[in-house]
């Protein structure tokens, strides 16, 4: 996907499994774990680029910048020299662990997510196995949270270098986590947040 400002002159690349939110009418942010060809696994962090929008200059050499996201493996270029880049960890165990977040984070009290465990006990590989986990990022409180997805890692049925989960959010009413995703049918998780408790529209 290409950013354009009011003039029609791209100012940022945002590739595939990036996730893009906006914080104000002025600022936003974008994260991505991304995958690591060298290794056939995921990468052990979690980038997010807070971005101011009126500090978004045109991409001189659009053309070189989409060579950079191909032949580097990267997932997002903006012109941009003064934007902060935070790393979240992957490699952390299950379980609540405490994260010095940014203050530019601290905009939201809970921040939910997908990303892919590369803790030292287990190593997923691309479409071969799956470490999914919800992380549940609490920047106020510089808490973190990870639980895995046995639903999706343990099953027998899902194909997982063709089907995954894009999308997560926390019903304010009654605080149940809802999911959806590519080729999968929209869920809600169970009280312990590791199992799916009803399929929305039919099970895949």
């Amino acid at each position: 996907m290409l950013l354009t400002n009011l003039n029609g002159e791209f100012v940022a690349i945002v590739g595939m499994y990036c996730y893009v939110l906006p914080i104000d009418q002025g600022n936003f942010v974008v994260w991505y774990q991304g995958y690591d060809p060298d290794s056939s696994g995921y990468r052990n962090k979690i980038n997010f680029h807070f971005l101011k929008v009126e500090e978004l200059e045109p991409i001189p050499d659009i053309q070189s910048a989409l060579n950079q996201i191909k032949e580097k493996n990267e997932y997002f270029v903006a012109n941009s020299e003064s934007h902060t880049i935070f790393a979240l960890r992957t490699d952390f165990e299950p379980g609540t662990h405490e994260v010095e977040y940014p203050d530019e984070l601290k905009f939201t009290e809970e921040l939910l997510l997908w990303g892919h465990s590369t803790m030292n006990s287990f190593q997923p590989r691309f479409g071969k196995n799956s470490s999914l986990c919800l992380f549940l990022l609490r920047p106020r409180t510089n808490s973190l949270e990870i639980i895995p997805q046995d639903w999706f890692n343990n099953s027998d049925e899902l194909d997982f270098g063709y089907q995954w989960v894009t999308k997560v959010a926390r019903d304010p009413q009654t605080c149940r986590i809802y999911g959806d995703g590519i080729r999968i049918s929209s869920f809600v998780l169970d009280e312990t947040l590791r199992n799916v408790a009803r399929w929305i529209s039919g099970r895949v």
